[in-house]
């Protein structure tokens, strides 16, 4: 698994270095056997119960089958009078011995909050902005920072929604070069994972979210997904020790 996971790191290291793309978010799958005591809704609970300012959801349909997640990832929430998103990148596990940032964490944060702005821009909106600051999610901290707006009259949040997702959160820049290169590269289906979910009303209240930190529920199986944003100051150890942290969000709710 960790082997797998270093020959991608340095596949997707190569176009970093070299200064063909900026930021390029690799991301990674585990699957398990699903034990038969296991509850999608006791679990749900239970990540409830565990992560309080986390936005927790199960849902089925049709065509995506069964999810579970806690997501700290806000990509468009608001009402007629107010908007809101958020850049969400740079997170470590907290340690006892500092709470400091490295520029790697800083750079990443400050990637996806220029594109943010650039993409509201766009539409002639310019933003309040607060952050980046700190924020618990889980078991981990990320690194947030909030931008609150109000909508010209004529656009429509899913015309935003369109021009925001995918963020370089869990895509990359350029934003059609990454996309393409993590298509061709990665090496699996992603799934639904790094898509989006939630409330779509412009008439009332919107609340859209990134699908991070989840799992895809089978008849007989559980696949946690992870990722990191890559940059080429990346570390292999360092890029493989968050997603482990990652994954453990969903592991840490099981039976």
């Amino acid at each position: 698994e960790k082997d797998e996971y270093r020959r991608l790191f340095y596949r997707f290291h190569k176009p970093l270095a070299g200064g063909e793309m900026e930021k390029l978010v690799l991301s990674r799958s585990k699957t398990i056997d699903r034990q038969e005591a296991f509850s999608p809704a006791r679990s749900f609970f239970r990540a409830v119960e565990k992560y309080p300012h986390l936005y927790v959801y199960l849902f089925h349909t049709p065509q995506s089958g069964t999810w579970l997640g806690s997501t700290p990832e806000i990509l468009l929430t608001g009402t007629k009078s107010e908007w809101r998103t958020i850049a969400l990148a740079g997170t470590r596990y907290p340690q006892s011995d500092t709470l400091s940032w490295d520029i790697k964490n800083i750079r990443e944060q400050d990637v996806v909050s220029s594109y943010l702005l650039n993409r509201l821009s766009s539409f002639d909106i310019t933003p309040e902005t607060n952050g980046p600051y700190t924020v618990a999610a889980g078991n981990l901290m990320d690194l947030r920072t909030d931008f609150r707006f109000r909508l010209p009259g004529t656009l429509q949040p899913g015309t935003l929604l369109q021009a925001l997702h995918p963020t370089p959160a869990v895509s990359g820049l350029p934003k059609e070069e990454a996309f393409r290169f993590i298509e061709e590269n990665e090496g699996y289906d992603r799934l639904y994972y790094s898509g989006f979910l939630g409330m779509l009303d412009a008439e009332r209240e919107t609340g859209i979210y990134v699908n991070l930190r989840c799992m895809h529920i089978a008849h007989d199986s559980l696949t946690l997904f992870a990722g990191g944003g890559l940059l080429a100051s990346s570390s292999l150890e360092d890029e493989w020790e968050e997603t482990e942290y990652k994954l453990k969000t969903m592991l840490d709710i099981l039976e």
